[in-house]
């Protein structure tokens, strides 16, 4: 407690505003801590909608763009309400509203609080699946039924007067199963319908389910005991073995009852097959021509193509035309699914027996024509948007956009909107865990699209981060933020992706790149995507933007590696439970320049005889400055490219890299060997082909002759330190592959081991005795706490590409310690030169 009364009163004037001030002051930077969001824009920028620009009478499919599956729709009036699934995110159950099935707009979410959603606790595939919702006009009410995987709830309904009003608490519904929907027939009863496993021992096959009838009780919003019937046992032709028939959808028309539902599972082989029965609870029979939509039968290679299609529901239109919406997907070039399941729709014709989608069994359009008199205002006058569109937010309104949505928890609970933006409370939670995250999120909506955001943010430790992430799932995501580590601010990229199957598959992570960064203004955040190609840029201090990491591969954003059933999520995310702890591997200006005021050793050139190759072989070694036979020195091995020799090096300036180290006392005196490490037979030219199987066993030759002939050569004519300790090998692309290789084959020999931008080695090649797999990347647990193993990337490497990675991911599953981290720049000196300079700061 402050103490001042006995104080005359103007010092304890200026003590209150002292201590004002100071509060103040504390309060400021305390509150900085708590990133402050500003100036959002998402722009989507697809060749698609470019290359098809609308007519007056037209609009785009889909009519709701990025992960809004498991599309359902019904109609009270004019006004028509669709709704989604939601999995973990949190609200849940978007609801959308239009009078014309053209223009939409959001006008909340069904399950909306924690008494009705809880998934705290729940992996992002979980949660909420196909919620179907309907309108009964016999009680005015609409209900919501769907399936909840979490919080103990299994199937539940909720019900309203309003959609506009909220929804009541959940029902739990007393039977097992999937995908409920329900029905409300023209005498007033009620029906509900749902897949389901087959009776207990009369499974036939793996996806072999069924669906089933019951009657429901609307004054006790419960099915009716006992009045369950199996109407559709494995789909159209059990004899076919039909996997999933699922979603099921009751309909009556003329008299007739009509079972809609999805087969064939939700990828490739999905479709909407139709059934009719004289009852609601059957027997069905299935009609002769199913399915009635699917996209399964038409080239891969087809242009702007749309696959997956199934799920459906059907509504009549303002038209007197029926209509039906479903999901589908839109995968990039690479054939991947990052936007996730969207919600199409196209007109049916109903006009015989049975509904068939008009277009439905032919190659999806882009575009479609509108209803008649429909005028096209997707985009205007707060309707949903679709094609290519920019959505903006300062977050400054006062109400959050429903586009916005939290993950197994409300919004609300770590988010402030103020005058300067949106303000996020971390919790101590990382995005990696199946917890409730600090993050807002929105769906990636477009194969190219740029986002960008403003961040006013100082973290206090290196515990603290906040920036945007890219979110697939807990175990694939990139995270770009900024973090702390000692008195330096960083901003780091790290790549997690799952590994592993089942329960057991576990996140793994890897720093792809980090870099000091000034803090002292706002920053903005950018990631920008071209298919399958994402990139991640900062601009700090009011600059211009500046690539971090290179461009990396989208594929762990895409449900056809992480599986499940989202789509990508962009998110404004900040955390106390960080994880990522960058280091310094950036180079200073002229590290590589000759200096008047340094020494630099000689080269010697070597020629030793090798039993491997039954031939001479040539080296270069670099000796240190004033090299004596008095004293010992530790020995670098350092390895060439594919196409290179023993002078490849020397374009990369390894005399004047080692010993400015040497100078600024960051280094040892050492002697550098730079050898030819492609050994040919008696040098006979062989292996035209660079990446054949015996060019590569002429570098994994070089093996037995460094440890045979060169290393014995170097320790009998030059002064050299004994033991593993003192000795190094490391390479660049070819070379780095082979650092690797020698390295850990010889480990009791090297106990440093350098693999810059490495080339291709993980290969299939198990039978072949001694050439280099994944199996054989390992050391012995001996050697596991005293060796440095160094792996470095080039950003823009379009050489080796991803290799570096997957000999880091390979390394993590061996259990092997190691350091990687990526260098601006693509598969040349530049990047090489760098890598030696951090490995050579690291050894010795």
């Amino acid at each position: 407690m402050y103490k001042i009364k006995s104080l005359p009163l103007h010092i304890q004037q200026s003590v209150i505003l002292l201590i004002w001030f100071s509060l103040s002051c504390s309060l400021s930077v305390v509150g900085k801590n708590k990133p402050v969001f500003s100036q959002f824009t998402y722009q989507g920028n697809e060749q698609v909608y470019a290359n098809n620009p609308l007519k007056p009478n037209e609009f785009y499919n889909p009519i709701l763009q990025g992960c809004y599956p498991d599309p359902a729709i019904t109609r009270k009036g004019d006004d028509y309400y669709l709704v989604c699934s939601t999995f973990a995110m949190f609200p849940g159950v978007p609801i959308f509203h239009s009078k014309d099935l053209v223009n939409w707009t959001q006008i909340g979410h069904v399950l909306d609080r924690k008494s009705q959603l809880k998934v705290h606790d729940t992996p992002i595939n979980l949660g909420v699946f196909a919620p179907d919702i309907k309108y009964n006009p016999y009680n005015d009410t609409f209900y919501m039924i769907t399936t909840q995987f979490a919080g103990g709830f299994g199937n539940i309904v909720v019900k309203t007067k309003d959609p506009l009003q909220g929804w009541s608490d959940p029902y739990k519904l007393n039977f097992n199963g999937i995908d409920p929907s329900i029905f409300f027939d023209d005498n007033g009863k009620a029906y509900v319908a749902h897949n389901d496993a087959p009776d207990q021992g009369k499974e036939l096959y793996d996806g072999h389910r069924v669906i089933k009838v019951w009657e429901y009780d609307l004054e006790k919003d419960q099915v009716i005991a006992g009045t369950d019937r199996i109407v559709v046992n494995g789909g159209v032709d059990l004899v076919q073995k039909p996997i999933w028939i699922e979603a099921p959808h009751i309909y009556k028309k003329n008299g007739k009852y009509y079972l809609m539902c999805a087969e064939g599972g939700t990828g490739g082989w999905h479709s909407e097959v139709i059934f009719i029965s004289d009852h609601a609870q059957g027997p069905y029979t299935p009609a002769p021509s199913n399915p009635i939509l699917t996209q399964r039968y038409f080239p891969e290679n087809r242009s702007n193509k749309v696959n997956w299609t199934g799920h459906a529901d059907l509504v009549e239109g303002p038209d007197g035309k029926y209509y039906g919406v479903f999901l589908g997907i839109r995968p990039n070039e690479k054939n991947r699914v990052n936007i996730g399941r969207e919600t199409f729709i196209l007109p049916v014709d109903w006009s015989g027996t049975f509904p068939v989608f008009e277009n439905g069994l032919v190659p999806m359009s882009p575009k479609l024509k509108m209803p008649e008199g429909v005028e096209n205002k997707t985009g205007k006058d707060g309707f949903f948007p679709n094609g290519n569109f920019t959505f903006t937010d300062n977050f400054t309104g006062g109400n959050l956009d429903f586009r916005w949505i939290g993950l197994r928890g409300p919004r609300e609970d770590f988010m402030e909107i103020t005058n300067s933006g949106i303000k996020i409370h971390p919790f101590a939670t990382n995005i990696k865990e199946v917890k409730p995250t600090s993050t807002l999120f929105l769906r990636q909506q477009h194969h190219t699209f740029t986002t960008t955001v403003t961040m006013d943010y100082t973290p206090r430790s290196e515990k603290e981060l906040a920036g945007l992430v890219c979110y697939q799932s807990e175990i694939f995501n990139y995270v770009f933020g900024i973090t702390k580590t000692g008195k330096e601010y960083y901003i780091v990229l790290q790549r997690t992706e799952g590994e592993g199957r089942g329960p057991s598959k576990k996140a793994v992570s890897t720093i792809i790149a980090s870099e000091k960064i000034d803090i002292s203004k706002p920053v903005k955040l950018q990631v920008t995507a071209e298919g399958d190609d994402y990139r991640f840029n900062y601009a700090a201090n009011g600059g211009d933007f500046k690539n971090l990491g290179g461009t990396v591969s989208g594929d762990i954003l895409s449900t056809d590696v992480a599986g499940g059933f989202t789509g990508t999520l962009i998110g404004l995310h900040a955390t106390l439970s960080n994880d990522i702890h960058p280091n310094a591997y950036t180079t200073p200006l002229g590290f590589d320049a000759r200096k008047a005021d340094v020494s630099y050793g000689v080269m010697e050139q070597i020629t030793y005889y090798s039993t491997v190759s039954e031939d001479e072989r040539n080296a270069n070694v670099i000796l240190p400055p004033n090299y004596t036979k008095s004293r010992k020195y530790p020995v670098l091995y350092l390895l060439h490219g594919i196409g290179g020799n023993e002078y490849e090096w020397l374009g990369g300036n390894p005399n004047e890299v080692v010993n400015n180290l040497v100078a600024e006392g960051k280094a040892k005196e050492m002697i550098i060997v730079i050898p030819n490490i492609r050994v040919r037979h008696k040098n006979v030219t062989a292996a035209p082909e660079f990446f054949s199987v015996e060019h590569f066993r002429e570098f994994d030759k070089f093996l037995p002759e460094l440890r045979d002939n060169l290393k014995p050569y170097i320790e009998k004519h030059y002064s050299v330190m004994s033991g593993r300790e003192n000795q190094a090998v490391a390479g660049l692309s070819m070379g780095g592959r082979s650092a690797l290789h020698v390295g850990i084959n010889l480990i009791e020999d090297f106990a440093y081991i350098g693999a810059l931008t490495p080339a291709i080695g993980v290969l299939p090649y198990d039978m072949e005795e001694g050439l280099f797999t994944k199996s054989t990347l390992k050391i012995p647990a001996k050697y596991k706490k005293n060796t440095l193993i160094m792996i470095q990337k080039g950003g823009n490497d379009g050489v080796v590409k991803e290799w570096p990675l997957e000999y880091s991911k390979t390394l993590q599953k061996n259990g092997i310690e190691h350091i990687y981290y990526t260098t601006a720049g693509g598969h040349d000196f530049n990047v090489w030169k760098k890598g030696l300079y951090n490995f050579v700061e690291r050894i010795f």
